[in-house]
């Protein structure tokens, strides 16, 4: 029996057939040694796999006498120390499944099941299977050394967004909120916060005002002019002032009101645009309630 078929002979738990790598291209007595020396780290280290690349190299014909007999060597002892496993796929039915893609420690591994055993090296791995319309799958094993067609079965449940995603169901014509109204009210919030604005620096004017017709008024109260023509001017003056004040005052609040609560609304609309509100949501009312006071004015809301 020649060489080349000793070689085949060990390499059977791998292949149907003698790899064509290892005899396609002759490599150079450079690349032979090489190969051989590669390959005693790569075995110590427990990668058996780049291990039986290298050997592969070695084993060619081309190879001088003594490196390919030592390279045949190591190659029958590492195609029996490299585990192998065999998945069995199933979906959430029971059904084989082949158009599995298999990821080892992050790196892909294989990118289809037949049923055959998958050579990997020993130690402790991390296995991702994912498949079509169902939720991936992880699994942590050890395998040891020379531990051979080692059978899992993987099972694959339903998808995981169908799984974990809540039964919504489909809105009917007229369900779906509009977007207007979320921009008119995001609208009017706007026109009031102008408003209030424009109220402010008014209100900051007439506070000016006010404060100068109030001392008017103080001053004449207690001199000599408070029995004069000119007192009920100063007093007429002051009151104008103060009332002028207090509407402006007032229009300001309610502006800031307004601009606060349409603000408010806008965005809850804006964040609950599309969906269609429950049951609970449709029993709750939408308000707003002005409020005035002497100084003061606002807008009560709920939503």
């Amino acid at each position: 029996m020649s060489t080349r078929l000793v070689i085949c002979a060990a390499m059977t738990a791998f292949t149907a057939a003698c790899p064509a790598d290892a005899m396609a291209d002759a490599p150079s007595a450079d690349a032979c040694a090489t190969a051989s020396d590669n390959a005693q780290p790569l075995r110590k280290a427990g990668r058996l796999r780049e291990t039986r690349q290298q050997l592969l190299v070695c084993v060619n014909k081309s190879c001088p006498t003594i490196v390919r007999d030592d390279c045949a060597a190591q190659l029958s002892e590492v195609a029996k120390a490299i585990p192998t496993i065999v998945f069995d796929a199933k979906d959430a039915s029971g059904a084989d499944l082949s158009s599995v893609v298999v990821l080892m420690d992050g790196a892909p591994l294989v990118d289809h099941l037949d049923g055959r055993a998958i050579a990997v090296d020993p130690g402790a791995h991390q296995f991702f299977f994912r498949v079509p319309g169902a939720s991936s799958v992880s699994k942590g094993l050890v395998l040891q050394e020379g531990e051979k067609d080692r059978h899992e079965r993987i099972v694959f449940a339903a998808s995981s967004v169908a799984k974990d995603a809540p039964d919504v169901p489909a809105a009917s014509p007229g369900q779906t909120r509009s977007s207007w109204p979320t921009y008119v009210t995001f609208g009017i919030g706007a026109a009031g916060l102008a408003l209030g604005v424009t109220y402010t620096i008014i209100s900051i004017s007439q506070k000016s005002t006010l404060d100068s017709e109030q001392a008017a008024a103080a001053s004449c109260a207690t001199t000599s002019c408070k029995n004069s023509p000119n007192a009920a001017t100063i007093q007429a003056a002051d009151d104008d002032a103060s009332s002028k004040y207090n509407a402006d005052f007032a229009l300001t609040m309610v502006g800031y009101g307004v601009g606060l609560v349409g603000v408010g609304v806008g965005t809850y609309l804006l964040l609950t645009a599309g969906s269609t509100p429950s049951r609970e949501e449709k029993s709750k009312s939408v308000s707003v309630t002005p409020w005035i006071g002497l100084r003061a004015a606002g807008l009560v809301g709920r939503f």
